[in-house]
């Protein structure tokens, strides 16, 4: 609601503008996993990088806006000095035109998305050259770090079957919360590389516990599933090959389980030199 004056000047205009902001359900969003839809600014680093203010898409230009949105993210609470912001974005220039550069960076996501979204630190912080993201900015990544470590670290202990099937089902809310690699195709430098083996390493572990849940409850068609999920993020990682080629063998699938077979060993060949273990080659003869 905007209320203007009635003699207001038509150079000189005095408003007031109200907002009213309420908290939105997302679409899709698994009710086991912590999502905050409440949320006013949503920032998405897994899969196709993107900002979403009240439910609608915020378009940045510049690609480097979500490079720094995401160095930020990951960073957390404890920030990320200007100068090392300049080293990895524009590490070329000099710390001047570095800084130049990022100030402009800042000053259009504060456009985009409002001034208090990028701030600076702490009254009172030990350090006071750093940026941070705003504690109210919700991020994709930081939702599925914290609820796949606490998913992990929650021992199932002697559950019964409707603790299996409970476990399973926020394992699957996890998994598919990971939508794709830290910022995939929107081209990040090489500093985005350890974080991206560290959040797809996070989510095989997911997969892997998800895996046996599956099994242990007769869906042996969804334990492939999980294991295929795991296949395509750790390609070559032994025990998915060998649950896949086992569990194609028992179905009588015995052609796939071949082709998953041959499909390792040329990986292993090109990648590393090797040939499958004896442990992958028990598992094809039983299979087929």
């Amino acid at each position: 609601a905007i209320a203007v004056p009635r003699d207001a000047r038509a150079d000189r205009t005095a408003a007031i503008v109200l907002i009213r902001a309420e908290g939105m359900d997302v679409p899709g969003a698994p009710a086991s996993v912590a999502l905050d839809a409440t949320a006013a600014t949503r920032l998405y680093l897994l899969g196709a990088t993107r900002v979403q203010q009240f439910g609608h898409e915020v378009t940045i230009r510049r690609r480097r806006s979500y490079e720094l949105l995401a160095m930020l993210a990951l960073a957390g609470e404890a920030g990320v000095g200007r100068d090392r912001l300049c080293d990895r974005l524009w590490p070329e220039s000099s710390v001047g035109d570095g800084r130049a550069h990022l100030r402009v960076l800042v000053h259009g996501i504060r456009q985009a998305l409002g001034a208090e979204v990028v701030v600076g630190p702490a009254p009172g912080a030990p350090c006071r050259d750093t940026l941070h993201l705003a504690p109210h900015v919700w991020t994709d990544v930081a939702a599925f770090e914290r609820e796949a470590n606490a998913f992990l670290e929650a021992s199932p202990g002697a559950a019964t079957a409707a603790d299996r099937v409970r476990r399973l089902q926020r394992a699957t809310a996890i998994a598919d919360h990971y939508r794709g690699d830290l910022g995939d195709g929107a081209a990040f430098g090489t500093w985005a590389l350890p974080h991206r083996e560290r959040l797809r390493s996070l989510l095989v572990r997911v997969l892997a516990d998800a895996a046996v849940l599956a099994a242990s409850t007769g869906n042996v068609q969804q334990a492939i599933a999980f294991c295929q999920r795991a296949v395509a993020a750790d390609p070559l990682h032994e025990g998915f090959r060998v649950a896949l080629i086992t569990a194609y063998g028992r179905l009588g699938r015995r052609t796939e389980a071949l082709a998953q077979y041959r499909a390792y060993r040329r990986l292993l060949a090109s990648e590393l030199s090797l040939k499958p273990s004896p442990a992958v080659e028990r598992a094809l003869r039983q299979a087929v």
